[in-house]
C-alpha cells in the first residue's frame, strides 16, 4: 500500500534540508500513529516527496508518499504469553522448626494457551520450547492442525518454531533442522480466540514454552 502525508513545517531552510535528507529513498523507516488509545506502526520506504513554498514568508508544505511493502499496521510491540507460572507457598510472618525442609514457591506449567487475535487477518506465531527433562516428539497444535517434531530432546534443549508466512522455520539449539512430521501444518491463527496446545508423546509436563505474535490491522 501507499500512504500519502501532507503537512506544514517551520524552520526555514534548515528544516527544508533536514526533511529532504529524512525522505531519502535509500533509507527505510517506521511510521507510528497514535489515535486515541490505539498505537500502531507500519514499515515504509520513502517513494516521493514534494516541497512547495510560494514565498519565504509562507510555511513549507510537504507532500510525501510512503511505500509499504507489508500493507498492514501492527502493534509496536509483540504480544508474548508463557506457560510458566509461580505459585507462592509461604506467607509472612512464619515459624519453622530447625531441620524441616521448606518449599518457598512452586513453578507450574499449563500446556494450553488461549490466544487472542483482535486484528483483521491471520497471524503467524513464534513458539519456543525448552526441555526440562526427556521429551519425546513434542508438538504444537491448534484447531486440528499440528506441527510435530520427530525427536527425543533432553534437558537444556531448545526448539524454536516459526509459522510467520515468509519466515517459516524449525530451529534446534540455534541450528535449522527439518525433523518434523511431513504431515505438519505450519498454521496461522485467524482473527478471534484460538486455543493452542503444547504436547508430546512423552514428557509434555517437562516443556516450558513461550508464544510470541504480532497482530495485523487494515487501519487505525
Amino acid at each position: 500500500r501507499r500512504i500519502t502525508l501532507e503537512f506544514e513545517a517551520d524552520g526555514g531552510e534548515f528544516s527544508r534540508s533536514d526533511l529532504i535528507s529524512f525522505f531519502n529513498p535509500l533509507l527505510d523507516g517506521t511510521l507510528t500513529v497514535t489515535r486515541e488509545a490505539n498505537v500502531r506502526s507500519i514499515k515504509y520506504i520513502p517513494e516521493k516527496a514534494e516541497f512547495s513554498q510560494p514565498t519565504l514568508f509562507d510555511p513549507l508544505c510537504i507532500k510525501a508518499t510512503l511505500y509499504c511493502a507489508a500493507p498492514f499496521f501492527t502493534n509496536p510491540r509483540d504480544t508474548a504469553v508463557s506457560n510458566k507460572t509461580s505459585v507462592p507457598m509461604l506467607t509472612f510472618p512464619f515459624t519453622s522448626i530447625k531441620g524441616v525442609g521448606i518449599t518457598s514457591g512452586l513453578e507450574i506449567s499449563a500446556n494450553t494457551f488461549s490466544i487472542s487475535n483482535p486484528g483483521d487477518v491471520d497471524v503467524g506465531i513464534s513458539v519456543t520450547l525448552r526441555a526440562q527433562g526427556r521429551v519425546v516428539n513434542p508438538y504444537v497444535a491448534s484447531n486440528g492442525r499440528e506441527i510435530r517434531i520427530l525427536d527425543i530432546i533432553e534437558e537444556g534443549d531448545v526448539y524454536e518454531i516459526c509459522t510467520v508466512p515468509g519466515s517459516k522455520s524449525l530451529v534446534k539449539n540455534g541450528v535449522n533442522v527439518f525433523n518434523f512430521d511431513r504431515k505438519s501444518d505450519f498454521f496461522t491463527l485467524s482473527p478471534g480466540i484460538s486455543s493452542v496446545v503444547i504436547g508430546a508423546d512423552v514428557g509434555a509436563d517437562l516443556i516450558y514454552s513461550d508464544i510470541v505474535y504480532n497482530v495485523k490491522y487494515l487501519g487505525i
